[in-house]
């Protein structure tokens, strides 16, 4: 009988050292990802990663025409991607999230910061992201010579490097 408590209670502790575990992670997950929402200074401004930006919701909904169907020009399984029109004239690719789909906020500053390091001729870069009002998007430098998908299958006859 006492074995048997004895394993309860070790059951017990161990539950709870987990839960515990669990919700420090939690906490330290928001705490590690404060500074994406607020900025380093305190600023309301996201970080800078190597030339990738923040971009307000307000922004992309602007480069879009409130992501018109008319801007709409490829959708895959993570959401839509819109051709968008930034204020200083640069063309860019919008990958948003369909609604109801999120990455986990690790996963989603993960993607940005890998994304951000890949510098490569043949590879579009990453100009921004934004995640606000419950919306997750990537901003991708845009390509006017179509998809990988077309020219790889012959319709655009691209040559890479």
């Amino acid at each position: 009988m006492r074995s048997a408590l004895a394993r309860f209670g070790l059951k017990a502790k161990r539950k709870s050292e987990e839960d515990q575990s669990l919700q420090k992670r939690t906490k330290d997950d928001e705490i590690d990802y404060a500074p994406w929402r607020s900025g380093t200074e305190g600023d309301g401004t996201a970080p800078q990663l190597n030339g990738t930006r923040y971009f307000s919701f307000e922004e992309l909904k602007q480069c879009t025409h409130n992501f018109s169907e008319n801007n709409e020009i490829g959708e895959g399984g993570y959401g839509k991607v819109y051709k968008g029109y930034c204020s200083n004239g640069v063309v860019v690719a919008i990958r948003r999230a369909k609604k109801g789909y999120s990455w986990g906020r690790k996963e989603f500053q993960s993607e940005i910061e890998v994304l951000s390091r890949v510098h490569h001729k043949n590879i579009v870069s990453l100009v921004g992201f934004c995640l606000e009002q419950g919306e997750q998007a990537l901003v991708y430098e845009y390509m006017s010579k179509g998809t990988l998908r077309d020219n790889l299958a012959g319709k655009g006859r691209m040559h890479l490097d």
